[in-house]
């Protein structure tokens, strides 16, 4: 949550392909936010890759570093 390791799970390899929904989030219907961004990735990745995709981005068109948005929330998160 946030870059930090919550639980861990054991794997056996690949998923079977499958017609479920993917569902992102703690509890199908009971989520109560809004996502401002997802990605998908074929393997587990580390907590440092974590990081730095929420740190970096990943997926953005513009780049979010130093950009007013980027820099007001983390000066909100400072003042908390």
């Amino acid at each position: 949550m946030n870059g930090k390791l919550e639980t861990t799970e054991n794997s056996s390899g690949k998923l079977p392909p499958n017609n479920q929904d993917l569902i992102i989030g703690k509890y199908l219907n009971t989520f109560d936010g809004i996502i401002d961004e997802a990605a998908l990735y074929n393997r587990a990745l580390t907590e440092e890759e974590i990081n730095q995709d929420m740190n970096k981005g990943v997926i953005f068109a513009v780049p979010p570093a130093g950009k007013l948005t980027t820099t007001w929330a983390s000066l909100k998160n400072d003042l908390r």
